[in-house]
C-alpha cells in the first residue's frame, strides 16, 4: 500500500504526506503550539529515511531514433609500416615441362594430303601439323593472274625489225587462244587511256584474256608506232612462251620502246 501511495506521490511528496499524517496525528499539540515537537520530528525523521529509498529501477524503454550524423573527424597519422613479407619460392619447386618431338610425315601419306609434312607431339598428345605446300612454280599461268615485261625496238630507214617478249610463266594453249584475237591485244600511245588497259608505262595492267603494250615517250624517236604481235610461228597473235614485236621503219633513225601486261583469261 504504502508502496503504490510512494510511487504516485514520488519520494519529496511522500515525505510531505508523512509529515502531514503525523501532524494529524499530534492533534491538538501541533495545532496549539503550530510546531512539531523533538520526538515528533525524530519519528517524522525516521519515517522519512525509511520510506524514502529509491525503488528498483523500471524496465528500459524503447530507444530513440538515431540523432543526425556528427561532423568528419580530422584525418589520423599515418600507420607504421608494416613488417616485410616472405620470399616467395624459387622456380626448382615447379616441375619440368615436356618437349615437343616431331615425326617427319612422308610424300604420298593422306595425312598431308600426299604432300609431306612434319607432325608434332608433346608427350602422347598431338600438337600440330605442319605440311608442305606448293611451290612457287605453276606450269601455267593461273586465271586472272598478270605477268609483266618490258620491250625496245631500234632501226634504221624502211627496214623491219623484229623483238622478242618472253612469258616467265607459260600461257595454256586455251588462254593464248584467246588473247590472240585482234580486239584482245591493245596498244596504247602516250597520252592515250583505254578501258582494257588501267596502267601506265611505269606501271602495266592488263584486263582479263587482254596483252596490253604501252609506249614510253622517253624512248620514242622517230615516226615508229608500236609494233604489231606475232606467234613465234608467224601468225598473228601470241604463242604460249611469248610473242615477236614487228616494226617497219619509215626512214630516217628510229626507236621506240615501252611496257606489256598480260592477263589469263
Amino acid at each position: 500500500m504504502i508502496s503504490r501511495i510512494r510511487a504516485k506521490l514520488g519520494p519529496a511528496g511522500f515525505i510531505v504526506a508523512i509529515v502531514a499524517l503525523v501532524a494529524a496525528l499530534a492533534g491538538g499539540a501541533y495545532a496549539a503550539s503550530g510546531a512539531l515537537t523533538g520526538k515528533q520530528k525524530k519519528e517524522v525523521e525516521k519515517i522519512a529515511k525509511k520510506v524514502s529509498k529509491p525503488g528498483k529501477p523500471g524496465a528500459t524503454g524503447p530507444a530513440g531514433p538515431a540523432g543526425p550524423a556528427g561532423p568528419a573527424g580530422a584525418k589520423g597519422d599515418a600507420g607504421a609500416p608494416g613488417a616485410p613479407g616472405t620470399n616467395g619460392k624459387d622456380g626448382k619447386d615447379g616441375t619440368n615441362g615436356t618437349s615437343p618431338t616431331s615425326e617427319p610425315i612422308p610424300v604420298g601419306d593422306p595425312r598431308c594430303n600426299e604432300k609431306g609434312g612434319t607432325q608434332f607431339k608433346i608427350g602422347a598428345a598431338l600438337a600440330g601439323t605442319a605440311c608442305n605446300g606448293e611451290t612457287g612454280f605453276t606450269k601455267s599461268l593461273p586465271s586472272g593472274e598478270t605477268e609483266t615485261g618490258t620491250w625496245l625496238f631500234r632501226g634504221t630507214g624502211d627496214e623491219v625489225t623484229f623483238a622478242p617478249i618472253t612469258f616467265s610463266i607459260p600461257l595454256s594453249a586455251a588462254d593464248a587462244g584467246v588473247i590472240s584475237q585482234p580486239a584482245n591485244i591493245h596498244r596504247v600511245e602516250p597520252g592515250q587511256t583505254d578501258p582494257e588497259c588501267e596502267g601506265t608505262v611505269e606501271d602495266p595492267k592488263a584486263a582479263a584474256g587482254t596483252l596490253c603494250l604501252y609506249a614510253s615517250s622517253e624512248l620514242r624517236v622517230g615516226t615508229s608506232l608500236i609494233p604489231s604481235v606475232f606467234t613465234p610461228n608467224g601468225a598473228e597473235g601470241v604463242g604460249t612462251a611469248g610473242a615477236m614485236l614487228r616494226e617497219e621503219g619509215a626512214g630516217g633513225t628510229y626507236r621506240t620502246g615501252g611496257s606489256f601486261a598480260i592477263t589469263a583469261p
